[in-house]
């Protein structure tokens, strides 16, 4: 089997090959034939090559100064919104909010910024939300702070985030390399991950040292400096953008195209489907963790955070795989044997059940469980992320990664509901093994019926007709 993680140095591309293979039949050089498929050469791509990227590190770097403030924004704003409501509805109210404008404004911003300058969408959308968030420190420190406050600061940083995300998501062609898709965009998860869980670790020392406002006020000066190294981007953007009643035209256009375009387009509208899956099939685990835990586990929190750890040691652990695996298995298998290892990962979430009071015994299983669904997930995001880069034409990006993360962030308040519905009639337990036996129905269905999940090579012919 070839390996995917490699460059073609000497001819391009393998469909350049085929173009220049097509040619020299067509004026019967033969040897012209046989020298462009001897010429092609494969060099290995690893790690090491991506830190030679200097524009994607920029992007990264950004990046990963966010994910840094993000973390201590869980913890912080979490705590801030229960000790200034001290409401439960409250806290729920808000966490929704965060939510809305991802869900019902995220597939209309696409087609927005597609033909505007990216690069400075992303400053514009940091420095925005630096601003939002330390105007909200200010009012906590001053005393002004209330429940309505801390909803419109929400409702404004999502709905710039909105913006924010397809331009960023569009911006990565620009600046990587398709060989380089897999190793990019996993580096970039793992450093993000292993930021993540150090900001986790500091928010209580922060918080319990220094106040909520230091950990709010930390995560506001990350958005400064996140669109401080955006500004130094060096990036070529052909924007066609026209003003007046000819820019609304092409707006509407724009946005008709780019739902059209998933509607046409196989492997895109299948990934798309298969992301909105994965995302309701983590649901169970977010939504009925606690209960999980305590009443069909008999465990207390620490197991818990134990849980979360190895979520998150999973996720680092699959992103940092997914180029390897990815070089080496097809991407059918790739889904087959990750969808069927997360559906057997969510059930054994429960075999602890039968071992109540050997903490130890449970302990090991449930860690076990977690590590496996947070790499077989993280392999999964990791694969639709790079074959939707891989699929989609750079000119339709903006609008179908809008598309695409809409419809699984609405996945996941849809099966919350669904299953909050279900548990009145089903057991936790059962919950979780139902929701494990569907999971892997579905991914031997997508095997079984053979699913497209790569666009098909042009033939030489073909290749030929279209240069």
């Amino acid at each position: 089997m070839q390996d995917k993680n490699t460059v073609r140095t000497a001819t391009g591309t393998e469909e350049e090959t085929q173009i220049r293979i097509a040619e020299a039949r067509q004026t019967g050089k033969a040897e012209e034939e046989i020298a462009a498929g001897k010429e092609t050469k494969e060099k290995k791509i690893g790690y090491r090559d991506i830190l030679r990227q200097k524009e994607f590190g920029k992007l990264m770097l950004a990046s990963v100064i966010t994910r840094f403030g993000d973390s201590l924004d869980a913890i912080a704003f979490t705590w801030l919104v229960y000790q200034v409501t001290g409401s439960a509805a409250w806290s729920g109210l808000i966490f929704a909010l965060n939510r809305v404008p991802t869900i019902l404004l995220q597939p209309f911003t696409g087609a927005a910024v597609e033909r505007r300058n990216k690069k400075y969408i992303m400053v514009a959308a940091d420095f925005i939300r630096g601003v939002v968030v330390a105007l909200l420190a200010w009012s906590y420190v001053a005393g002004t702070i209330n429940p309505w406050i801390m909803a419109i600061f929400t409702l404004v940083i999502s709905t710039v985030e909105a913006f924010e995300m397809p331009a960023a998501t569009a911006l990565i062609p620009k600046l990587l390399d398709a060989e380089y898709y897999e190793f990019g965009m996993s580096l970039k998860s793992v450093v993000c991950t292993v930021v993540e869980l150090i900001g986790t670790g500091l928010a209580g020392i922060i918080i319990g040292c220094f106040g909520v406002q230091a950990a709010i006020l930390i995560d506001a000066a990350t958005f400064f400096g996140a669109a401080f190294v955006e500004l130094f981007l060096k990036v070529k953007e052909n924007n066609r953008r026209k003003s007046g009643k000819e820019g609304v035209r092409q707006y509407f256009t724009d946005l008709k195209d780019g739902f059209l375009y998933m509607k046409d387009r196989r492997v895109v509208r299948n990934f798309c489907l298969m992301a909105l899956f994965v995302n309701a099939m983590l649901v169970p685990v977010n939504s009925f963790e606690s209960p999980l835990v305590s009443d069909v586990l008999g465990e207390g929190s620490g197991l818990l955070s134990a849980m979360g750890i190895a979520f998150v040691i999973g996720s680092g652990m699959g992103s940092f795989l997914f180029p390897y695996l990815s070089g080496k298995i097809s991407i059918r298998r790739i889904i087959l044997i990750n969808g069927l290892l997360l559906a057997f990962s969510e059930g054994f979430l429960t075999a602890g059940s039968h071992f109540k009071g050997q903490t130890m015994i449970v302990y090991a299983m449930t860690f076990l469980a977690a590590f496996g669904i947070g790499l077989t997930a993280s392999v999964l995001s990791s694969l639709f992320s790079v074959q939707f880069l891989k699929s989609v034409e750079e000119d339709y990006l903006s609008r179908e990664v809008a598309l695409l993360n809409a419809g699984a962030t609405a996945a996941m308040p849809v099966a919350s509901f669904l299953l909050s519905f279900l548990v009145k009639f089903i057991s936790v337990k059962n919950l979780f093994l139902i929701c494990s036996a569907f999971c892997g129905i579905i991914f031997l269905c997508v095997w079984a019926f053979r699913m497209q999940v790569e666009e098909e090579p042009l033939a030489a012919g073909e290749a030929a007709q279209d240069k």
